[in-house]
């Protein structure tokens, strides 16, 4: 008794704290924006940092010419970015953990305190104190930390929800470019370590600044009342109401001493916040759960009709045996990560995962061999890598729409063909053609991720979305350790022919027979701009029941 008064106080002073923070909304989602460009996505910057560092002639002791560039340096190299991408991966579920049990402020102290970290000791690293793995490690498992601490601030602008959740996207995408901001500046204008250090303050700043604003725990959107109440939202009458069969079926257990309440009393609002008797007593009312029970009452047979389905919505909110009679009993989570669809996103996020992250950590080298030797013109293209793969993002209201309008297959076959464009173009040796393979690139990843958590979600719901999506990307980081062995066996003498036809196999195999088999499990799903439409249409048709409620029934009391 004494614990269910406590959470609902909590609850009533969780959404009183919620509403404080919605004064300084623009100031909180600012700080989550500078938050996401400068911790969350820097690891994948990868490319720009890797020229940097061969430039510096970092590992270039481990070379038998330490002024020529050896395989040895750019697989040591390589192996320090695969060990980090798995690392990332790993990390998202380590995260969601923290976020759930100890909330944003403590999730987000943490992951940038460790993003703080790795870059101090990116800037003191060199050949005689290697800290470089150490430094990465930080960098890759820190970043996810940074970017879901800030999701919940979307819930200070629920009208547009969806935009800010695309602006931290966006963010963290725009800080695939922050390494290649350090090539820019060091060595010419700041040496290696003073602009680690410089970064570092900006760091520290956010991380102090983020432990004095962030909520303790996630925000949640403010409840409107009018969108939660369908008797409200429809302005529906006392005695239409209280005449639906569904509402008298609810009600035929309730005190008649019980007085009006919700839309019309003094109660709790139908689905709404617990009364004080309620808190107080630590339960909710069952004698007070609704109005008292109606008379006869002969209403418009059309109005009783549209309120019945209303009336089970909003019963199976406020009332608590109605609850348990609609509440649909999801698989345990054991049965959902034994099922066919988690065994075959997952096989789809290790397919993709791989050959992104092995594209990423050796872009550099495939620009090499593509500009024939010539070092200037592949760290030229490097760069032009680096400041193409953020703007996927752009790529994201076009993913929405196709969702909107065609559903999550066609999503999937979009990402698809995005993969077969990236994988093709890379077997053809034409280093401006490469700038189209940038952006296949892009698209392909922003694409992949986007559909594959709109998956999880619609399959598994989100109850266990956390865990779930996590697991996966845990499953797809340890295949990616088979990068390092890939490199080291599959490219002689930097030539990438062969692992890119291997690429372009795999990549496309798994994408096709991911998209049959995705076509087929949710041929039964409608897209949601098609709901709109249908229910649209439904609203304007008047059944043919309603039809023999309007038309017939008068007629027919009429003659008796």
């Amino acid at each position: 008794m004494e614990s269910r008064q406590t959470k609902a106080i909590e609850s009533v002073k969780t959404a009183r704290d919620d509403e404080d923070y919605f004064r300084y909304r623009q100031w909180l989602v600012l700080l989550a924006l500078l938050q996401s460009f400068l911790a969350a996505g820097i690891f994948y910057g990868w490319p720009s940092l890797y020229t940097m560092l061969l430039e510096e002639g970092i590992y270039n002791n481990r070379c038998p010419h330490p002024g020529v560039v050896c395989a040895r340096q750019t697989l040591d190299l390589g192996f320090i970015y695969t060990v980090g991408g798995c690392a990332n991966l790993g990390a998202q579920l380590l995260w969601g953990f923290i976020l759930d049990r100890k909330g944003p402020r403590v999730c987000s102290f943490l992951s940038v305190a460790m993003v703080f970290a790795g870059v101090i000791l990116l800037g003191i690293t060199d050949n005689e104190f290697d800290v470089l793995l150490y430094a990465m490690i930080c960098i890759a498992v820190g970043g996810p930390g940074a970017s879901v601490a800030c999701f919940h601030l979307s819930n200070l602008y629920p009208e547009s929800k969806n935009t800010v959740l695309s602006l931290f996207s966006g963010a963290f995408q725009l800080g695939f470019m922050v390494f290649m901001i350090f090539h820019m500046i060091s060595p010419s204008l700041l040496s290696r370590f003073q602009v680690c250090m410089v970064y570092a303050t900006l760091l520290f700043i956010v991380l102090i600044t983020g432990l004095a604003v962030w909520p303790e725990h996630s925000l949640t959107a403010p409840r409107d009342e009018e969108a939660d109440d369908p008797i409200r939202q429809k302005k529906i009458d006392k005695k239409t109401l209280e005449s639906s069969p569904s509402f008298m079926r609810i009600n035929q257990y309730a005190d008649p001493s019980a007085r009006s309440i919700g839309a019309f009393g003094s109660g709790p609002s139908l689905g709404g916040v617990p009364s004080a008797q309620e808190i107080t007593s630590g339960s909710p009312s069952r004698s007070g759960s609704l109005v008292e029970s109606p008379g006869d009452y002969k209403g418009d047979g059309f109005q009783l009709y549209r309120v019945d389905s209303d009336i089970l919505r909003m019963a199976s909110i406020a009332t608590p045996t109605v609850r348990r009679q609609v509440k649909r009993q999801r698989p345990s989570l054991m049965k959902e990560l034994m099922s066919f669809p988690f065994f075959m996103m997952a096989l789809w996020m290790s397919a993709g995962l791989f050959w992104m992250n092995f594209y990423i950590g050796n872009v550099a080298d495939q620009m090499f061999q593509q500009a024939d030797g010539n070092r200037h013109n592949a760290h030229l293209y490097t760069s032009y890598f680096t400041t193409i793969l953020p703007l996927g993002a752009a790529a994201i209201p076009i993913y929405g729409w196709t969702t909107d309008n065609y559903g999550l297959p066609c999503a999937v076959i979009v990402s698809t063909l995005f993969g077969i464009a990236f994988t093709v173009m890379c077997l053809i040796h034409d280093l401006e053609l490469q700038v189209l393979t940038f952006i296949a690139y892009s698209l392909f990843r922003t694409f992949v991720f986007a559909t594959f958590f709109s998956l999880v979600a619609k399959e598994f719901g989100y109850s266990s979305f956390g865990v779930i999506s996590g697991l996966i990307l845990c499953i797809a980081g340890g295949i990616c350790l088979f990068q390092y062995p890939v490199r080291e066996f599959a490219v002689p003498d930097e030539d990438f022919k062969l692992v890119n036809w291997i690429q372009l196999l795999l990549v496309n195999a798994v994408g096709i027979f991911f998209s049959v088999y995705i076509t087929i499990h949710l041929k039964d799903s409608t897209p949601a701009a098609k709901k709109r439409k249908q229910i649209k249409l439904r609203a304007q048709k008047v059944p043919v029941c309603v039809f023999c409620a309007r038309v017939l029934v008068p007629v027919v009391g009429g003659v008796f």
